[in-house]
Formats: C-alpha cells, structure tokens, sequence
C-alpha cells in the first residue's frame, strides 16, 4: 500500500526544481505500463500521487489539463471489481482531483494550506467572483457525493480505497468549511451585476 512516508517522498521528488517536470512526465508514463496499467491498484495510487500534489499546488496546470485513457477508460479485469464499483470510484476520484485543481489555479490564496481565511475575506470578492466560487462549489460537490456512492458497495474494506476515501473526506471538510463563508458573503450582498456579466 502507498503510505504517508512514501507520498512524502515522492512529493520531495517532485519538489526538484532541476527535474520537476522530468519527474511529473514520468509518472505520466508510469500510467500507461503495458501491464500495470490493468491493476486498478495501480492506478488509484497514481490518483492518491495527483491528489497529493494538488495539496501541495504542484502541477496544477498540468493535472488540469490531464486526460489519461487508462484513468478515464478504466475498465474492471472482472465482474467483482465492477460490482464494488472500483472503475467509478477511480473516475470520480480523478475528477474530483481536477475540480479541485483548477480551483485552486483560480483562487489559491483562498484555499493554501494553513491560511487563514473568514467571511470578512470573501466579503471583499467581487460579486461575480463569489458566483464563480459556487460554480466550483457545485461540481466538486458533485464529485464528492458521487465518491461516497461509491463506497456502499464495500470496496472500502481494502485498504488503498479507504485510504483514498479517508483523504477525499478530509479534504471536503476544509473546503466545505470556506464555501460556507462563500455562500454567507453571497447571502449578504446585493446583487450588484446584470445578467450579461453572468456566462
């Protein structure tokens, strides 16, 4: 299983100015193993590693713009992987990690770790930004109840899937927490745009 320790390193990994993106291509082409790519363990640590690096706002651009076949076309070697719904969760979970992604290349001051932030900091956003944030809220949100579906159908009783689930549950927590300053700075505040500035 892929512990802390390990994620530790492989992050300081990718740290490496000097081979930073040498090290981010190379998990690229780790997904697409002739062999390996089959496994679906195989693939949710790669997830868990994006993910990790989407803590860490590392790569985002880049995990963004990500469309790996065997991510997005994973399909279970047999019937009792799809009736855990192992091939969902590996797909939500990768979205889920985008959305995020890209929420954070958009407000990353908002959402760094160990910032502080209150509803005073999201009554000073424009207007149009505030929708913007729930826009962003809603399809994270949706990624997120997607994943939790997935867990009825027990494939939390193996480790590296309740490990991912673990962190995506985290995760939520913290940025359930600032959407909900979000939705009081919304609340607050006059409409103060036209229909045309709405896209």
């Amino acid at each position: 299983m892929m512990n802390e320790s390990h994620l530790a390193e492989l992050i300081a990994q990718m740290r490496s100015e000097k081979n930073s993106d040498d090290n981010f291509e190379m998990v690229i082409r780790e997904i697409h193993h002739p062999e390996r790519r089959f496994y679906w363990t195989f693939i949710l640590k790669h997830i868990i590693l994006f993910d990790c690096l989407v803590e860490e706002q590392m790569n985002l651009t880049k995990i963004c713009s990500l469309s790996p076949k065997p991510i997005i076309l994973y399909n279970p070697p047999d019937e009792y992987l799809k009736t855990l719904m192992i091939d969902q969760l590996i797909r939500q979970y990768f979205s889920w990690t985008q959305k995020k992604a890209e929420l954070f290349v958009s407000y990353s001051q908002f959402f760094q770790r160990g910032t502080k932030v209150s509803l005073r900091t999201f009554l000073g956003m424009e207007f149009v930004q505030l929708l913007d944030l729930m826009a962003c809220r809603e399809r994270i949100y949706h990624h997120f109840s997607q994943i939790l579906l997935t867990c009825e159908c027990g494939h939390t009783k193996y480790q590296l899937s309740e490990y991912a689930v673990e962190r995506v549950m985290i995760s939520f927590n913290i940025l359930h927490e600032r959407f909900q300053y979000i939705s009081a700075a919304i609340s607050r505040r006059p409409c103060s745009i036209s229909p045309n500035q709405i896209e």
